[in-house]
């Protein structure tokens, strides 16, 4: 039918979004935290290599020329510091990352974690906004 076919994922099986290059136009795939905070933030042993081997698939399809890719994080200051999210940034950027986003973490109520005028900070802001071709910043 010629319609673009868009993916969001948490990368929890790599395998399986490997098995779909050539099928799929975008990717949205969430990176949940900077290298060594995975699994903190998920509570899922082992999920942080699962995500940094989803990352790497993604980006072997974009370099393919079969699709695009978004890396997003929710952000919470409950398991997320503004060091942690520069390393974050320098570590998506290393890895050949174009594309980001930031968003506004919400709680189990649909309420905002945190007071987005007060954190994450402008320099944490503006390190993504330099670091990256695209950059959204998504509030809750």
């Amino acid at each position: 039918m010629g319609l673009a076919i868009g993916l969001h994922t948490a990368g929890i099986y790599p395998h399986r979004l490997a098995a779909l290059k050539g099928l799929v136009d975008w990717i949205g795939l969430d990176i949940k935290a900077a290298p060594g905070g995975v699994d903190a933030v998920t509570g899922v042993p082992g999920s942080e290599s699962r995500m940094w081997q989803a990352l790497d698939v993604a980006l072997d399809m974009v370099a393919d020329g079969g699709a695009t890719l978004e890396c997003r994080t929710t952000l919470d200051p409950r398991v997320m510091t503004a060091d942690s999210l520069h390393r974050l940034a320098a570590t998506l950027q290393a890895r050949g990352v174009t594309h980001a986003a930031l968003q506004q973490g919400r709680d189990a109520k649909g309420q905002p974690l945190f007071d987005a005028t007060q954190w994450p900070g402008q320099a944490v802001l503006d390190d993504w906004q330099r670091r990256f071709c695209q950059f959204s910043w998504r509030h809750a």
